[in-house]
């Protein structure tokens, strides 16, 4: 595929751009179906680049068509906090956003095409990004860990932060961190009757639930 605006990958797979993680799982519940991983890309051309369009094909049946563009007076890709790569930088996404599915539809195939401006004001696809996830299925009969009311105090949903590890950040890269090991995590706290996670005032650590 011939290209005009330049990436290689940042750390592993996908030719020009890496996926994280590398095997992309499905996550199966009654009333829908998730897909976490992230796009790295790093940019080694002379100019700044500005994501414009991300458009998302997933293959089933019948094949279906999301997009995230410029379109609009407050269009769909401003959802995308950081769209601009510096000459020599690097950017993480976030899935893009397009990570959750209807639960009856049936994901092959995900195929990702990004479209790039530069300073000079050069419009092309940069590249088209195939990713084939798999179901995942537990091997193991698992219980629940606590009795009695919980919270989930944090989960990992999009917008959790376990799921919000950006490994292009510079305190990432300072303290060596190069993998998500919390991307599937979920924070349990044991609460009262009355959705507190503590007795008293908190003060101590007998007085939380969860000590």
């Amino acid at each position: 595929m011939a290209v005009s605006l330049s990436f290689v990958s940042y750390i592993m797979a996908q030719e020009k751009i890496s996926i994280y993680p590398a095997q992309v799982y499905i996550e199966q519940t009654p009333h829908r179906q998730y897909i976490h991983f992230d796009f790295n890309l790093k940019n080694i051309t002379a100019d700044t680049l500005t994501l414009r369009r991300l458009q998302l094909r997933a293959v089933d049946v019948s094949g279906n068509l999301t997009t995230l563009n410029e379109v609009g007076l407050s269009p769909s890709i401003h959802t995308l906090p950081h769209r601009q790569v510096l000459p020599g930088g690097t950017l993480n996404l976030f899935n893009h956003s397009f990570y959750k599915f209807e639960p009856d539809v049936q994901i092959g195939l995900l195929y990702n095409a990004f479209t790039f401006s530069s300073t000079a004001g050069t419009e092309a696809i940069e590249h088209i990004t195939e990713i084939k996830p798999v179901y995942y299925s537990s091997r193991t009969a698992l219980s629940f860990p606590l009795s009695g009311p919980v919270l989930v105090k944090d989960g990992h949903d999009f917008y959790a932060h376990h799921r919000r590890i950006d490994l292009t950040h510079p305190v990432a890269s300072l303290i060596g961190i190069q993998a998500n090991a919390g991307l599937s995590a979920i924070d349990l706290c044991p609460v009262d009757e009355h959705t507190m996670l503590y007795k008293n005032k908190g003060q101590t650590k007998e007085d939380w639930f969860g000590y």
